[in-house]
């Protein structure tokens, strides 16, 4: 295979894998963390795209490496609509991820949905959150602040476009406040434009060599 074909692979390769788990980015860093129990938390998200089907949080169980005697249960409620998911206590990390998936609901996208979060165990368990507040599109209740959370989607080529998106527009609003990240982002752009002109000018020589050679 030629140099221009791997680099082409390698392009594809990298877009299927953010189009198999591309969702929304993750929203607010962690400061502490919020007992979740049988009376539960809430909080109130706005999905960016259509489809949406799954929520990402991250967990404490206060040391248990192996999980908690207990099952961790999802309400998700907006747009008509309610879906419902739970995760095993097995398989609920120590201040790590997890997810819970749940059938997509259509037509998701900048609909208000509220995430009910409810656990019935032995063993204590808390979900990570940052208390001042820094997701401008929900809050969590009755605690405050907002969950350290994620959303996906079922539509994992249009959760990537979005994602791809956003991240341009990011670099676009901060080019305009910034002339040393403008100038290195311009760059970034034309060193990727001259290996793919490198690349292609290389590919032609090879097959102008083999003709020749015959």
């Amino acid at each position: 295979m030629t140099r221009s074909r791997l680099a082409t692979a390698a392009l594809l390769g990298a877009l299927a894998a953010a189009c198999s788990s591309t969702g929304e980015p993750g929203h607010t860093s962690a400061i502490d963390v919020v007992p979740v129990d049988a009376a539960g938390v809430s909080q109130t998200v706005v999905p960016a795209t259509d489809g949406f089907d799954r929520v990402t949080v991250t967990t404490a169980t206060f040391g248990r490496d192996g999980g908690v005697d207990g099952v961790l249960t999802l309400t998700v409620t907006g747009a008509g609509e309610e879906r419902t998911a739970a995760a095993a206590g097995g398989d609920i990390p120590d201040n790590g991820p997890v997810t819970l998936a749940f059938p997509p609901v259509a037509g998701s996208a900048g609909r208000p949905f509220t995430l009910g979060f409810r656990y019935q165990g032995a063993h204590p368990l808390a979900l990570y959150r940052n208390p001042f507040d820094p997701y401008a599109d929900g809050e969590l209740r009755p605690a405050g602040g907002d969950l350290v959370f994620s959303l996906g989607h079922a539509d994992r080529v249009g959760g990537a476009v979005s994602a791809l998106g956003r991240s341009a527009r990011e670099a676009a609003t901060t080019a305009g406040r910034d002339p040393v990240f403008l100038s290195v982002w311009v760059l970034a752009l034309l060193a990727v434009a001259g290996a793919g002109v490198r690349l292609r000018a290389a590919d032609r020589s090879a097959g102008r060599d083999a003709a020749s050679r015959r």
